[in-house]
């Protein structure tokens, strides 16, 4: 008895710490490629959240967007925007002109205002949201992704209690051969009312597919009286896809597991 009364006070104490220190920005945009370089024929990936998504929805029409270096600047033109089912956006970025090798490129988002900036400025130590910056390597990617495996693996789910709300996520393992940064065109689909949604994930950590949303908001979001679906398509950072799309692999929400105890 006493065992079980530690570990709920356990419990207890992680998740009022969790509540106490966890918080949401008002805004937030983070960029890939992540690392310091660009291939020569490279895109770029915006992902936005809260009040910082009318910037991404509007880019090129209020806003236009560079890729910008010391010698010139190249606009960026939008390939396609996806709108996740919780506050969070995301563009697909194509240089318009051949980049230069060796020369340092920056984003520069022209027409923010003071309101839009000082949202930005709330997160700028976080994502180095105006000082990101790659170099241009001699390389040109036209190699598609391969999958490895036709059926994506369901390797766990969570539900987390945080601050704002649940960290909730189906954990899906999907293995594929690569030598680019690539990311996964998901189609999330309700069974039960025929709905699709569409996001790009970005693999996480340990090379996982994390499909659902995380304390402040995110890209899929689950009802648990209704079943789900998912498939994927491979895409690397320079929009090489592959060729398939993977098999269907149908899920639960992750708050059902916990509260049928499985």
């Amino acid at each position: 008895m006493r065992m079980k009364t530690y570990y709920f006070f356990i419990l207890f104490l992680f998740i009022f710490i969790m509540n106490v220190t966890a918080y949401c920005p008002v805004a937030f945009i983070t960029y890939y490629p992540q690392g310091s370089t660009l291939n020569l024929n490279s895109n770029i990936i915006i992902q936005s959240y809260g009040l910082s998504n009318r910037i991404v929805f509007n880019l090129n029409k209020i806003y236009p967007i560079y890729l910008e270096s010391e010698q010139h600047r190249i606009k960026l033109k939008v390939i396609e925007i996806n709108e996740g089912m919780d506050d969070v956006v995301q563009a697909v970025l194509k240089p318009e002109e051949q980049l230069s090798v060796d020369n340092f490129y920056q984003i520069k988002i022209e027409n923010l205002t003071e309101e839009d900036e000082r949202h930005l400025l709330f997160c700028k130590h976080r994502t180095h949201y105006d000082e990101k910056k790659w170099k241009v390597i001699n390389y040109i990617d036209n190699t598609k992704p391969i999958l490895l495996q036709s059926k994506p693996f369901l390797k766990d789910n969570s539900l987390l209690p945080a601050g704002c709300g649940d960290i909730v996520h189906n954990e899906i393992q999907l293995n594929y051969i690569d030598d680019s940064k690539v990311f996964a065109i998901t189609e999330f689909f309700n069974i039960d009312s025929n709905i699709t949604n569409k996001y790009i994930l970005n693999y996480n950590n340990d090379s996982m597919l994390l499909v659902g949303h995380g304390m402040c908001g995110g890209e899929f979001k689950y009802n648990k009286n209704l079943k789900y679906k998912v498939r994927f398509k491979l895409m690397d950072i320079s929009g090489n896809e592959s060729i398939n799309w993977s098999d269907w692999l149908e899920i639960d929400p992750p708050f059902k597991n916990f509260l049928e105890g499985k």
